[in-house]
């Protein structure tokens, strides 16, 4: 899983006409895997009730920002790929 999330984060590091052929891209499979993965781990927990806040040691709140940031990029791919100016090509999308 980490692999293909450093493989998506490559791709979305990297203009369109920057892409190299041998670089590694992320299939509609890889994506079906990995939510099927993420539901296989959710399954085990209990719902939310409320927002988890960080805090007690620095790794929480790195781990928060870490979150953050990630969500702030999905963000920016999905209002790309709505405004229909992500590239095409990429099989990330």
């Amino acid at each position: 899983m980490q692999h293909e999330l450093f493989n998506l984060g490559s791709l979305l590091a990297t203009r369109t006409e920057d892409l190299h052929p041998k670089q590694a891209r992320i299939a509609n499979l890889e994506v079906e895997q990995l939510e099927r993965e993420i539901d296989a781990m959710n399954e085990d927990l209990s719902p939310l009730r409320s927002f988890v806040l960080p805090g007690g040691t620095r790794i929480n709140a790195e781990l928060h920002a870490a979150r953050t940031i990630c969500r702030r990029a999905e963000r920016l791919v999905w209002r790309c790929r709505k405004s229909k100016s992500a590239p095409r090509g990429a099989a990330i999308f």
